[in-house]
């Protein structure tokens, strides 16, 4: 035990060297944690995507026409860019970019209502980004239904009912609904606080990947020790302040400087802090794997990504394959973003996230005890690789 301790120690020391004379591994420790979170606030400090431009081609010119169109540039959906002379003319708005949408008034519209007919209103709606789709066709529904209701309850007034009768018999059935947990369905607020938690994972992965990977650049492989995960160990354990001062950043920086949904500051900082213990065995895995630092880069720059995405943060889990959910439920980040999205949207109450808390700390077990396994493994091997290449050499 005493020799453990002992490799901790030297571990932690070196470690500490190690940053003082390479700065490229205090940057990244710094940069990571700190500039990628401003940057992606930044982009979605909008926060919700509003007012997206459309074209109206009005064939009908009547007060009822107009009426739709001011309804149409007041809603918050959608803004009425242009009014084209002719449906050509509004393709091109689309096929330029200057319009996401298109709203065709025939001719005989007022004519038609007027007369008791149902007339029709065409929409042409961009659907090349389902973002921007999905905000501006239901503003441009609820505009045209809101309308149909109006009109509605005018004919009835003028037969001589009351407004409220004839509210009633417009729309006989009205939906009252709530919106739980994010009543602004802001996507800023939804995105960005995942996308902080994976930075956090990334800034412990590759932050000690690039020290042990840059150590084997400068100084060749580590002569074999009792004690190879610990060694690994030190590491990241010379480097947790940094962490915990990322998260703390994240917490008390980010999350109030773009306003970012948060209901407890210290219940989402302790989430951080414990998920920094559960991936930590990961990253001394996952380090003791790499042969230099570009390794470290390019390895865990590529599966940042698709641990977001199959997390189910963004989609949902039970949308995806069997084999991928499988995967998911093998990462700590899985439930962790869970948790996350309890703690930023429902509740601060570290009690309503227990069950990921468990799940957590299942996975930190698992992890460990592999990790120290893997540790071994690598070293013997390695051990045997350069013995034999000893041995051919003589």
């Amino acid at each position: 035990m005493l020799t453990r301790f002992k490799t901790l120690l030297s571990g932690i020391v070196g470690e500490w060297k190690l940053m003082i004379r390479e700065p490229s591994i205090l940057m990244a420790l710094l940069a990571i944690p700190i500039v990628y979170p401003l940057v992606v606030s930044w982009l979605y400090q909008a926060n919700q995507v509003v007012e997206r431009p459309a074209v109206v081609v009005d064939d009908d010119n009547s007060s009822l026409s107009r009426e739709m169109i001011l309804d149409l540039d007041a809603t918050q959906e959608v803004r009425v860019v242009e009014r084209p002379a002719s449906i050509d003319l509004g393709w091109e708005a689309i096929r330029t970019g200057r319009a996401e949408m298109m709203v065709y008034i025939p001719s005989n519209l007022s004519t038609r209502v007027k007369r008791g007919e149902q007339a029709h209103v065409k929409l042409w709606v961009n659907s090349a980004n389902m973002l921007t789709y999905g905000v501006a066709y239901p503003g441009a529904s609820n505009v045209i239904n809101a309308l149909n209701e109006e009109i509605g309850q005018r004919f009835f007034f003028g037969k001589g009912m009351s407004t409220e009768a004839s509210a009633a018999r417009t729309a006989p059935i009205v939906r009252c609904e709530r919106s739980l947990f994010h009543p602004t369905m802001a996507y800023g607020d939804f995105l960005v606080p995942g996308v902080l938690m994976v930075v956090v994972q990334q800034a412990v992965l590759i932050g000690l990947a690039l020290s042990v990977g840059l150590r084997k650049e400068k100084e060749g492989q580590p002569a074999p020790t009792r004690w190879p995960f610990t060694a690994i160990e030190a590491r990241l354990i010379a480097q947790l302040a940094l962490y915990v001062a990322g998260a703390a950043f994240a917490v008390w920086g980010i999350f109030p400087l773009f306003g970012w949904s948060i209901q407890s500051p210290f219940a989402v900082f302790a989430l951080l802090v414990a998920f920094l213990g559960t991936i930590a065995p990961a990253a001394v895995l996952v380090a003791s794997l790499m042969k230099d630092r570009y390794e470290a880069f390019q390895v865990l720059m590529f599966v940042s990504a698709p641990m977001f995405l199959m997390s189910g943060f963004s989609w949902p889990l039970d949308q995806m394959p069997a084999y991928v959910r499988a995967l998911a439920s093998l990462f700590p980040v899985t439930p962790a973003l869970g948790a996350l999205r309890v703690l930023t949207m429902k509740t601060g109450d570290l009690h309503a996230i227990v069950p990921f808390l468990r799940t957590m700390g299942i996975q930190f077990m698992g992890w460990l005890a592999l990790a120290i396994v893997v540790t071994h493994l690598v070293q013997r091997t390695r051990w045997l690789v350069s013995r034999s290449g000893s041995r051919a050499s003589t």
